[in-house]
C-alpha cells in the first residue's frame, strides 16, 4: 500500500513557509531529472550552487520547524533525510540550505533541498476519480480521489508521481518507519482520501 506525503499543519493550521528565488527560470525541482555535474550544461540542468537560500516568511518565525515542504521548493530535514537513507531510499539528491530572515540571517541550516529522481505513472485510472472533461496528460492531471497501481509503483520505496509531479508517495514500509520515529510535522495520506489539483 502507498500514502501520500504531506506537510502537517500546526495545531493553529499553519505551516512554515519561506519563498525561494529559482536561479534559472527554467530549473525545475518536480520533473524527476537528475541535475548534472558536467559544467557545459546549461545552468538549469546542472547542479545548484549550495547551500541555497530561501527566505522565511514573515510571520512564520513562531511557527513549527516542518520535516518536509513541497513547494515552493521541495525541502526536508537532516533527521528526515537520515531516516530515509537509513530505511534504503536511494533515488533523492539533496543539496544543503539556508533558511534566512529578512536581513539575511541564518535561522536554520540543517535542512536539505530535496531532488526526488524519476517518476512513475502508476494512477489506476479505472478507479480513480477525475474530472471526465480534463484532457487525458501527465505531469499536472487532477484528481478527486486517488488509486495507486502497486504493480506499476514496483516495490519503490518513494517516488513522485508521473500523472501529478506535486505528489510524492511512499510505500508502507517507509510509513512505519516515519510513524516509529515519531515525525510528528508529517502527515501520511491514503490516496483515496485526497484530492490532486
Amino acid at each position: 500500500m502507498y500514502f501520500v506525503l504531506a506537510p502537517k499543519p500546526d495545531s493553529d493550521g499553519n505551516i512554515m513557509g519561506f519563498t525561494y528565488k529559482k536561479d534559472h527560470p527554467l530549473r525545475s525541482w518536480m520533473g524527476g531529472n537528475k541535475f548534472s555535474k558536467d559544467e557545459s550544461q546549461p545552468v538549469f540542468k546542472k547542479e545548484p550552487t549550495s547551500p541555497i537560500r530561501v527566505q522565511l516568511k514573515k510571520g512564520r518565525e513562531t511557527v513549527q520547524k516542518a520535516d518536509y515542504l513541497e513547494a515552493p521548493l521541495p525541502i526536508i530535514s537532516e533527521r528526515l533525510y537520515f531516516v530515509l537513507k537509513e530505511a534504503g531510499v536511494d533515488n533523492i539528491d539533496v543539496y544543503p540550505m539556508e533558511i534566512c530572515d529578512e536581513e539575511g540571517l541564518v535561522l536554520y541550516d540543517d535542512y536539505f533541498a530535496v531532488n526526488i529522481i524519476g517518476k512513475v505513472s502508476a494512477v489506476d485510472i479505472e478507479k480513480s476519480i477525475s474530472d471526465e472533461d480534463q484532457a487525458d496528460s501527465m505531469i499536472s492531471k487532477s484528481f478527486d480521489s486517488l488509486a495507486i497501481n502497486e504493480d506499476a509503483a514496483n516495490g519503490l520505496k518513494l517516488f513522485r508521481l508521473a500523472e501529478n509531479v506535486g505528489v510524492v508517495l511512499v510505500n508502507e514500509n517507509i510509513k512505519n518507519i516515519l510513524t516509529v520515529n515519531k515525525f510528528e510535522t508529517i502527515e501520511l495520506l491514503e490516496p483515496e482520501n485526497i484530492a490532486a489539483l
